[in-house]
């Protein structure tokens, strides 16, 4: 087991974080020093604030780039029943005892979106891999509602690909995880493409229990069982979107 681990990814999302989040408990109960890289990627700094910020588990910040952890990965922890979280762990030396992201925010209701149907078809690696003419088709078989269901948009975020669902809904201007979270709690189903926000929502789920239908739009390659590593989870409907 080695003595310190520091954690460092070059790409910068909120999933690529949030894959890394349970490595820092694992080291504290193990007596290991768990730093974040100096180097570490974040593509704004809601990133950071949300993911690490609060981590209690942190033994502090150091420079690294080590990447031995995504380009050498034993072949014990390439399985097609492992998603990414499970296979950094297995990665790290350690038996997985989790397959969702730590969160140590704990969301709020938010009466606005409670019972509500929150649609969010936006995602950066991607959303260019989806065909517009199948999320239509999936989204006319959801039965969306229009006093039922908001659209998220986000004003403050200049980079991935979106599709506008539909000028009936309701919308509101969402740009920190912080609030999405609390969105993510109150709603009774969510539906957004393979992308960050998809493993917050996986997250949030499992971390306060609730019974939120979460639906993933997400290309065939990319659907459950298909790969080893990836982010998908047990709590969250797939379907096939390309």
């Amino acid at each position: 087991m080695k003595e310190e681990i520091v954690i460092y990814q070059p790409w910068g999302g909120l999933g690529d974080n949030l894959a890394h989040t349970v490595i820092p408990r694992l080291c504290k109960v193990n007596n290991i020093k768990c730093f974040l890289s100096h180097q570490n990627a974040y593509r704004n700094q809601q990133i950071y604030d949300f993911v690490w910020k609060d981590n209690p588990y942190l033994t502090g910040m150091k420079d690294g780039e080590d990447l031995s952890w995504c380009d050498q990965r034993p072949d014990h922890a390439i399985r097609k029943d492992y998603n990414e979280i499970q296979a950094i762990q297995k990665t790290h030396g350690f038996e997985p005892i989790t397959e969702y992201p730590d969160i140590h925010y704990t969301p709020s209701k938010i009466s606005k979106f409670e019972g509500k149907t929150i649609l969010d078809i936006s995602a950066y690696s991607l959303g260019k891999d989806c065909n517009v003419d199948v999320i239509k088709n999936i989204m006319s078989k959801l039965d969306l509602k229009k006093d039922e269901t908001i659209e998220l948009t986000h004003s403050q975020v200049t980079y991935g690909t979106v599709y506008r669902v539909s000028e009936q809904f309701d919308s509101a201007d969402v740009n920190d995880f912080f609030t999405y979270s609390d969105i993510l709690y109150s709603c009774k189903r969510y539906v957004t493409l393979n992308n960050g926000p998809a493993s917050l929502a996986s997250g949030i789920k499992n971390k306060m229990e609730t019974d939120c239908d979460i639906n993933i739009l997400t290309p065939r390659a990319y659907m459950p069982g298909i790969r080893p590593g990836g982010y998908t989870y047990t709590n969250t409907n797939y379907i096939q979107c390309d």
